[in-house]
């Protein structure tokens, strides 16, 4: 239920949602890409997160996006690869140059079946 209402907030690519911190894990999204075969990021700030619907490549925030996210406080939480593998657990140049945005030293990244990896 509470991933439905999730992913009736977030109809498709590019697709932005607030929500309380306690409404949303990154095992729910990571739910949701199983589901919809599509990437999930989650980031928070104080009481709530932010979460953006991807496709099934990539999350269609760019660099001016980010450094935006990070000077309103959000800290990056974390965000999804579709598929059910150790490969889709792998970061990518991209996952961190986002750590850098956020100067931040760590973030994850879930798989289709809630498994995770450290992005560092």
């Amino acid at each position: 239920m509470r991933q439905q209402k999730i992913l009736a907030m977030l109809p498709g690519d590019g697709s932005q949602a607030v929500v309380r911190k306690r409404d949303v894990s990154m095992l729910d999204l990571s739910a949701l890409t199983a589901q919809t075969g599509d990437e999930f990021a989650m980031f928070t700030r104080r009481g709530e997160r932010l979460i953006v619907r991807g496709n099934a490549k990539r999350i269609p925030l760019g660099l001016n996006e980010l450094k935006e996210l990070s000077v309103e406080g959000y800290r990056w939480s974390g965000h999804t690869h579709p598929g059910t593998t150790e490969a889709q657990l792998m970061a990518s140049d991209g996952d961190r140059k986002t750590l850098g945005v956020f100067e931040q030293s760590r973030s994850v990244v879930y798989n289709a079946v809630g498994k995770f990896r450290l992005v560092e």
